[in-house]
């Protein structure tokens, strides 16, 4: 798919089922942008031809969502500011400190690329977010870092970067059987290197119900770590939906996706050469 881009404005997306990209952008004078080199496009954004951007309310897409992680935990810890909160000065004074640089982000150097999320006081983890326990509307306890970053995860989840995803993996629980999940919402860490998952379908977990291939109607992961290019293939391990264009690995072989495979997919990709994907 492709965004179609005229006077500087995504105004709609497009497949050219074989006809080539040049000769539609000269038939039609537009701009055309596969959508697998800017994730979370929506038709409105504005295109910056001079860098390639994309651009929401003035900011990029990146900035947006790093913006939005920086909002969400600030919300998290709203509460320590109120003035019958129970803390010592100096806590106050420090949280107010975590605050301001959490403001301070966008104006890093490196923003939105490369981020040093600000530790918060008390023991935070390494993502910038205590665990600040609040009550739901049912009255159960929730942890509001968690809330947090699970909100931000599963709406940006295409569109995150590495540094963003594993500043918030601490704050996910890792996969349990026994656990009550819910579509869309729960992120948990399974597997080599604490990936993170999200569930596609509503369920209460079993011992043999845990993310990967034996469970692909289950979970879906979330990788942000690779471009999908050859040189950067993502890596394969079963329930992932392949894009058209992107580079995936598997056994040491490099493999690149001939047309969207729409759901995720089990199989191995060597089974899969000739309906979705070419060894390369």
């Amino acid at each position: 798919m492709y965004y179609v881009i005229r006077d500087g404005q995504v105004v709609n997306t497009i497949e050219l089922y074989g006809m080539a990209r040049e000769a539609y952008e000269r038939l039609e004078a537009v701009r055309l942008v596969q959508d697998r080199d800017a994730p979370g496009v929506r038709i409105g954004d504005a295109y910056d031809e001079a860098t390639g951007t994309f651009l929401r309310d003035g900011v990029s897409l990146a900035g947006q969502t790093a913006r939005t992680m920086r909002d969400n935990l600030l919300r998290a810890c709203d509460h320590r500011m109120m003035p019958d909160y129970p803390c010592g000065e100096a806590s106050r004074a420090a949280w107010a400190a975590y605050r301001q640089a959490l403001r301070d982000v966008p104006q890093q150097e490196g923003f939105p690329d490369a981020i040093e999320w600000p530790q918060a006081p008390d023991g935070a983890d390494a993502g910038g977010a205590s665990l600040l326990m609040q009550v739901d509307a049912q009255g159960r306890a929730v942890d509001a870092a968690k809330v947090a970053a699970r909100m931000t995860v599963a709406a940006n989840a295409d569109a995150l970067r590495t540094a963003e995803v594993e500043a918030v993996k601490p704050l996910f629980d890792a996969w349990a059987a026994g656990v009550a999940y819910e579509a869309g919402r729960d992120i948990v860490r399974y597997g080599e290197g604490d990936a993170l998952y999200l569930c596609r379908t509503s369920h209460t977990s079993q011992a043999d119900w845990a993310p990967g291939t034996a469970a692909a109607s289950l979970w879906t992961r979330i990788d942000a770590a690779h471009a999908g290019t050859a040189d950067d293939p993502i890596p394969y391990e079963g329930n992932m939906a392949l894009e058209n264009g992107k580079h995936y690995s598997q056994d040491g072989v490099v493999y690149r996706c001939t047309r969207d495979t729409g759901n995720p997919v089990f199989q191995a990709l060597s089974e899969l050469v000739g309906l979705y994907v070419e060894a390369i």
